[in-house]
């Protein structure tokens, strides 16, 4: 039979006691170990054994070495008074911290961010903290599990480019301007991704966000025609010096039609290999600017031209009167003489003669100054196609005598016009007077008359098969004043230059392109001179 053996005698008891002094001081290793690791970090970490009847003061099983460093609470703080931890909550952010516990208490996890009085800072830190819970197998939440750190750094950067964004948001939204990001094709520069686009640009350009960024070339496809060329050698131009720089272009309008001045500020933005990869920019309308500045650019063209005007009368005053007023003041002194009867006679027949001259001068001046002030005279609505059938028929004679053969091509939607009908009268009249009088002479005259209308402009055409004009000789002298070039025809050279003062006053254009032998086109533009009421049937031919 087998000896018991007593608990004092057991053989086993001083392994025993090895094994649980050397458990004991794995433990107090283990412990020691993990605290460094947790020292370490920069964060807090802690375990807290729940009180189910006061959550909030639930003691702290397990704080990691730098709450103090980090939440301005040392451990023996919190294990004396746990609750000193929620009170060191910012008042504002004290509700809903509660809240968020509470819902921990449900077995959740939780990720918040509060303000906490650090008691040696003397201030309050942002601290992020996330907490776990660890429940019972009756779902009684017992331990939570949580890590906090402080975020000070980076939440106030956020708070400063949160706060940025607001500003540069109210900025955008009150602003006059279109602001936009682009980001260009790698093989089309010219093909647009706009990755922002303030909500202005509806207002702007009619044109909504979605239209712009569903199709990329919905901006360049509404600039006017005319401008796309210096668009694109204005960006060509900017991808060679990397700069920002200023494009000016008309864009047509979505909704109103009509096109609308914008000026364009791009600051290309370069990637790492120096290439530019997207476009910062803003874009204003600038059309009353730009409206004002060619008005005033105009006005300068006109008072050029009035200057120019004011040297010929000038030059006419002081040349062409001068000779006849010194035949009467010389003739007159004869008259002081005792001169046979015969010889006064003819001496004031000179005179009188001499005085005619002078009167048809002042006549014609006062005929070209007239023009300049009579723009009051009524603008009217009347058809185009009844102002060339009553040239024409004034014309009738001449038309006869010279076997003269006349084309009238005029569009429906260019017949109607709403200008001086007195003026266009004229402007017919003397154009096509003028082409049966400078007629070939190896060919019945052919006069083609055409007018088409170009958005809101008339153009009219009139293209005869004279003798021509040799431009490089008499360019500038075609439409000056008393500029004649058929020294063989009567006539003053008053004829062209009235035509062109009267279509100026009509705010239009008048251009000549002629080849000697072959017959001569004068092109007239009538701007803006279009009416948008129905038009009535128009007449072809005569």
């Amino acid at each position: 039979m087998r000896e018991e053996v007593t608990r004092e005698k057991d053989p086993l008891d001083p392994i025993v006691a090895g094994l649980n002094a050397l458990g004991s001081d794995l433990d107090s290793y283990q412990r020691a170990f993990l605290n460094n690791i947790l020292s370490n970090i920069d964060e807090v970490i802690y375990v807290r054994d729940i009180d189910i009847n006061d959550p909030m003061a639930s003691p702290y099983s397990f704080i990691s070495g730098r709450a103090e460093e980090i939440l301005g609470l040392s451990r023996q703080d919190l294990a004396e008074r746990p609750q000193r931890w929620s009170e060191s909550v910012h008042p504002q952010d004290s509700a809903m911290t509660v809240k968020l516990f509470k819902e921990l208490l449900q077995s959740k996890q939780i990720v918040i961010t509060y303000r906490m009085y650090h008691q040696g800072m003397q201030q309050y830190r942002w601290i992020e903290d996330r907490i776990s819970a660890k429940a019972n197998p009756n779902g009684q939440v017992m331990h939570i599990y949580g890590s906090a750190r402080d975020i000070t750094e980076q939440e106030e950067t956020r708070l400063q480019l949160e706060k940025t964004s607001q500003l540069v948001t109210r900025l955008i939204t009150s602003s006059d301007q279109v602001f936009y990001i682009v980001t260009l094709d790698y093989l089309d520069p010219l093909k647009n991704t706009f990755t922002y686009l303030s909500p202005h640009v509806e207002g702007v350009i009619g044109y909504s966000v979605d239209d712009v960024r569903n199709d990329p070339l919905t901006w360049l496809n509404a600039i006017h025609p005319e401008d796309v060329s210096s668009v694109k050698s204005a960006t060509r131009d900017m991808f060679k010096s990397k700069n920002p720089g200023t494009r000016v272009y008309r864009m047509k309008h979505k909704l109103t039609g009509e096109y609308v001045w914008l000026e364009d500020y791009i600051v290309p933005i370069l990637d790492e290999e120096g290439w530019i990869r997207e476009f910062y920019a803003s874009a204003r309308d600038i059309t009353a600017r730009r409206t004002a500045e060619l008005e005033r650019e105009n006005l300068i063209v006109q008072l050029r031209g009035r200057h120019d005007e004011l040297m010929q009368f000038n030059h006419i005053v002081s040349h062409n009167l001068r000779s006849p007023v010194a035949s009467i003041l010389g003739l007159a002194q004869f008259l002081d003489e005792k001169l046979p009867p015969n010889e006064v006679a003819e001496t004031t027949g000179f005179i009188l003669q001499a005085a005619l001259s002078m009167d048809e001068l002042l006549r014609d001046l006062n005929t070209v100054l007239s023009l300049r002030s009579t723009m009051s005279e009524k603008m009217q609505v009347f058809l185009l196609s009844d102002v060339v059938a009553s040239t024409c028929l004034n014309l009738k004679e001449e038309i006869a005598q010279s076997s003269t053969s006349i084309t009238i091509d005029i569009d429906d939607n260019a017949d109607q016009l709403f200008s001086i009908k007195s003026y266009v009268h004229s402007v017919f009249f003397n154009l096509l007077s003028n082409a049966i009088k400078y007629r070939s002479p190896d060919r019945d005259p052919v006069i083609n008359i055409k007018v088409i209308r170009n958005q809101e402009d008339v153009v009219i055409s009139i293209q005869d098969n004279g003798a021509g004009i040799d431009l490089k000789l008499h360019k500038e002298r075609i439409f000056a004043l008393y500029g004649r070039l058929h020294v063989d025809h009567e006539g003053k050279g008053l004829g062209l230059y009235m035509t062109k003062t009267q279509i100026e006053t009509l705010n239009g254009t008048i251009d000549v392109s002629s080849q000697v032998g072959y017959g001569t086109t004068f092109t007239i533009i009538l701007q803006g001179a279009q009416q948008t009421a129905p038009c009535f049937a128009s007449k072809k031919g005569f």
